[in-house]
């Protein structure tokens, strides 16, 4: 992406994973063990290195409070869904201390597949950074999303297949931001458009 686009700035933040892997007490791992995605610690990483690239490019300076995870049970993973696994499986899920603030100020339903599709809110964080910022991307969004809407002054936060081009038009907003997991780089050639699902989306039971 840097080099067939190198006026768009890359945030790969793979070394801030490594690195935080050991950093917080009674933290197992950053990611879901049964699950495709990151868990909320992993999420809480990914996020602060978008955010702080931002910071940092758009002359703002981000002071992240600092953050503790507590245990909040046990959940089936994607994966032990679909492979129809038992609850043996389930991986640790974690909560932040203190949690995140701001405030929705709309939602459009979950779609099958529990996925927000669409949702606007602002910060209720009075050192949040004062910009507007829309995000979308794949599932990997949810990971980031609650620390996103507390960074930014206005946040718009969609699924990259449900991306409505007028909306962000009509918005304006200061930064954009194109999430993608690696296995679905191929599809970068195209830019999804609203209301139009992924191909060969699998059917959970």
């Amino acid at each position: 992406m840097a080099r067939h686009a190198p006026e768009i700035s890359v945030v790969y933040p793979g070394e801030a994973l490594k690195a935080a892997k050991n950093t917080y007490e009674g933290v197992d791992a950053l990611y879901y063990k049964s699950d495709t995605h990151w868990n909320q610690v992993g999420g809480y990483v990914g996020a602060m290195e978008l955010i702080k690239t931002i910071a940092q490019q758009t002359g703002y300076t981000w002071e992240d409070q600092p953050r503790t995870f507590a245990f909040a049970g046990m959940r089936p993973g994607d994966l032990q869904v679909m492979a129809g696994l038992d609850a043996s499986y389930d991986s640790q899920e974690y909560s932040q201390v203190p949690m995140p603030t701001f405030e929705s100020t709309r939602q459009i339903l979950n779609d099958k597949h529990t996925d927000m599709l669409w949702e606007c809110g602002k910060s209720l964080d009075e050192n949040c950074l004062p910009l507007s910022v829309y995000v979308t991307g794949d599932s990997f969004r949810a990971g980031v999303s609650m620390n996103l809407k507390e960074a930014f002054a206005d946040w718009v936060i969609t699924s990259r297949y449900y991306f409505d081009t007028e909306d962000f038009v009509m918005r304006e907003p200061d930064v954009f931001v194109y999430m993608i997991a690696e296995r679905f780089l191929h599809e970068l050639s195209v830019l999804p458009g609203y209301n139009t699902m992924p191909p060969q989306m699998p059917e959970v039971p």
